[in-house]
């Protein structure tokens, strides 16, 4: 398991790389089915639409899915033109509906309207990621009107066109992302950083728990769920 999301009604998907599947549980970790399987599952979004964003990257395409996960689109192909990924990792969707993907190996974001409409792109590649370069970035989010990407031990802030604003270095691998209304939550390697709006460390969550924390989700509670991936396994914390 790498990356975790979760609907309205806090159902927990689960994108299974190595059994080339999507899990869903309930909140208490009661296992519902396997609702899609395809090589190489990444990031999710449920969009207040009802549609479903699935970043498949062994196909290196965004697919779209109805709410009962039926396909009914997809965008992009493989190559480093504008719409092609290579590799595929966390996407995120802004206040305006306008949806960003981590394309992995070509150093990159790109901005899509959510009919797959190509937008704008930006990064370059670099061995020590920073300054609007990466180096395999692999979370983002939306927060406060920028854009958070993680690559390295590197946290970059942008703006929804793309330019760079302010960069934080936690010494330690950092994975996926997400937020509540104040603050940032990073998985980050061993643990989850839950951070300020300005990158101060409040709390290491699950410090000297997990063995490799990849992805991290928020539910309707504040909770923080967290997948520990060479462990296998699914880990929720109560807010407080």
């Amino acid at each position: 398991p790498e990356h975790i999301s979760m609907d309205k009604d806090d159902n927990i998907y689960i994108s299974d790389l190595g059994n080339s599947k999507i899990q869903k549980y309930n909140k208490e970790g009661e296992f519902l089915g396997n609702i899609y399987s395809t090589h190489s599952p990444r990031g999710m979004l449920f969009l207040d639409d009802g549609r479903i964003l699935v970043a498949c990257s062994a196909a290196n395409e965004i697919r779209v899915f109805d709410s009962s996960f039926n396909w009914i689109d997809s965008w992009g192909d493989s190559g480093s033109e504008d719409g092609e990924f290579y590799f595929l990792r966390q996407i995120c969707i802004d206040d305006e509906g306008f949806l960003y993907v981590v394309d992995h190996v070509n150093d990159r974001i790109q901005k899509f309207d959510l009919q797959g409409n190509f937008i704008l792109k930006w990064g370059s590649s670099a061995q020590n990621p920073g300054n609007g370069s990466f180096k395999y970035p692999w979370g983002i989010c939306y927060f406060k009107g920028n854009i958070l990407v993680t690559s390295g031990s590197v946290i970059q802030f942008f703006t929804k066109d793309g330019e760079y604003i302010r960069e934080y270095d936690f010494g330690t691998l950092c994975y996926d992302l997400t937020h509540d209304d104040d603050h940032i939550y990073i998985a980050s390697n061993i643990y989850v950083i839950k951070t300020d709006e300005n990158c101060e460390v409040i709390e290491k969550i699950g410090q000297n728990f997990f063995e490799l924390v990849a992805g991290v989700a928020l539910d309707s509670d504040n909770n923080v769920w967290a997948v520990d991936v060479y462990a296998r396994r699914i880990v929720q914390y109560r807010k407080n």
